[in-house]
């Protein structure tokens, strides 16, 4: 890293999916030293890198092939670096501020320096308008509360288990969930269920919910030698085994 960091700068904001070779004190400690902010995406959740990701699937394609047909593997990197996307420059030239020099013929004009700031800035602002008008399209997750009782995955094909959600991440959609054993995990909203068992039982009502305390019976128990008596209160009214009023029709005439 310091290598690449001497040839092109240093970042101000380095981004890795958090995987062992970037998890080491020595690497934090770096990364402080030097004043570069760490960010890492959701663990085993690749969407959440999906610029990363994409680079990663074209460049092993292309080194597959190149391997097979028995190409210099430093020459299908030119290629890469200098094809252009189909609204903006290519990675090299938006690096250098030109074009590079490769195997294809080109005019010598074409390599002088050239650097089209306000192009890129627009071709990358209507990038960003045509995507984040194909998100919103899309409807979004209901966002978890801290203390949430919820189901997750420690990894993408285990079971189920519990657990509760101490922390919201400032990373979207990213969560910190300690588990029944007390482990504590940090997974995308892919990965967490909201646990409904606990409103379910907290929404069940008993039969003694359809009775208030004042249509209840009295028993009165009185001394042995007497039967038990029942007293029903003056206003007392009949219900049905859901709770409803139940009120006597009235027959004129026949009362």
């Amino acid at each position: 890293m310091k290598s690449i960091f001497a040839r092109h700068g240093i970042p101000e904001v380095a981004i890795s999916d958090g995987g062992p070779p970037f998890d080491s004190f020595a690497l934090k400690e770096f990364f402080v030293e030097w004043g570069i902010e760490h960010n890492t995406s959701s663990p085993y959740f690749s969407r959440s890198n999906g610029q990363v990701e994409r680079a990663i699937q074209t460049l092993k394609r292309s080194l597959i092939k190149a391997d097979r047909e028995s190409k210099d593997i430093y020459l299908v990197l030119l290629d890469y670096r200098i094809s252009p996307s189909p609204d903006l420059a290519s990675p090299a030239e938006l690096l250098m501020g030109r074009k590079l020099r490769s195997m294809l013929p080109c005019l010598s004009k074409q390599l002088k320096p050239k650097y089209p700031i306000k192009d890129t800035l627009k071709a990358l602002k209507h990038r960003q308008n045509t995507q984040n008008k194909y998100f919103k399209s899309n409807s979004n997750l209901k966002p978890l509360k801290v203390n949430l009782r919820v189901w997750f995955r420690k990894l993408p094909k285990e079971p189920w288990i519990r657990g509760k959600i101490v922390n919201i991440s400032p990373k979207p959609r990213t969560y910190t969930i300690c588990a029944e054993n007390g482990k504590m995990y940090v997974r995308n909203k892919f990965f967490i269920r909201e646990d409904k068992s606990n409103k379910f039982y907290e929404n069940v009502r008993t039969p003694e919910d359809f009775y208030s305390s004042e249509e209840q019976e009295t028993v009165v128990m009185p001394d042995n030698n007497q039967q038990n008596t029942v007293v029903l209160p003056n206003n007392a009214q009949p219900t049905s085994r859901f709770g409803h009023k139940l009120t006597q029709p009235k027959r004129y005439g026949f009362e």
